[in-house]
């Protein structure tokens, strides 16, 4: 009796599976060797305690403590050299430090889920558009560009803190929904680039302010986190046994109403 050759078989059948013998038995690795793609090879991570929001705090925070004096008292006086100081302080202190932080949160939320607070994911979207914004602020200043085209920008980054203050207050966190200055900054922004001069004063005044606010929030997270201190921010650790911070009952009930509709 002779065996079946690849001659005998129809051309439409499929050719015989090999079986692999003798391969070691690997929990990530099937019958035949491939990686295992079900649910048993998931990677889980830990729910991190610190998320880098002193970071983007700090930055921005910094970014108006430098620009709010010139516009506030005019120094250093505007010039070319002065300017481009200005600039490249923008790009890598406000810019470079709030985009990653907005990028480690958005991955941390989306990819690995390290990061659980709903209220952070409103903070990724801050810091990474702040922070994209502050590279064009810098560059524009380097090189001298027009200002004019920034009325357009004032108007949504106006609503970006609208938005953000109103997610913390909901959720009590207050310390930065005060942060309601942001909103103060880019109102009074749009007025300077249509030509109103007492404007430049007041966009001044209230960028210093607004910086002096984020260096305490910077102040806050850090002693809280590193030191187990109380000072009143809500992004601190839940210590062994203690009950986290929970939404308010308008938050709660805003869910329940959402629910319902599905």
């Amino acid at each position: 009796m002779r065996t079946s050759t690849a001659r005998d078989r129809p051309r439409h059948a499929p050719p015989p599976r090999r079986r692999y013998v003798g391969l070691p038995r690997r929990p990530w690795a099937n019958a035949a060797g491939r990686l295992r793609t079900d649910s048993r090879c998931g990677v889980n991570f830990t729910v991190s305690a610190f998320p880098p929001l002193a970071l983007g705090y700090f930055g921005l925070g910094t970014g108006y403590l430098m620009w709010g004096p010139q516009e506030l008292l005019g120094w250093p006086k505007r010039g070319e050299r002065a300017d481009r100081a200005l600039g490249v302080w923008g790009i890598w202190l406000p810019g470079f430090c709030q985009f990653i932080s907005g990028i480690v949160l958005i991955i941390g939320l989306t990819w690995f889920q390290v990061f659980k607070a709903p209220p952070e994911y409103m903070a990724a979207l801050a810091f990474s558009a702040y922070g994209i914004h502050w590279f064009a602020l810098g560059w524009n200043r380097c090189q001298g560009n027009d200002h004019r085209p920034n009325a357009g920008m004032t108007i949504a980054y106006m609503l970006i803190s609208a938005m953000g203050a109103s997610v913390f207050f909901a959720v009590g966190d207050w310390p930065v929904g005060v942060l309601v200055g942001l909103f103060a900054v880019y109102f009074c922004h749009f007025f300077t680039t249509i030509g109103v001069g007492a404007a430049e004063r007041v966009l001044g005044l209230v960028r210093i302010l607004t910086g002096a606010w984020l260096m305490y929030l910077t102040y806050a997270v850090v002693v809280n986190l590193c030191l187990g201190y109380h000072w009143p921010v809500r992004h601190e650790p839940v210590a062994a046994g203690e009950r986290p911070r929970q939404p308010t009952r308008r938050v709660l009930r805003a869910v329940k109403r959402i629910r319902l509709r599905q």
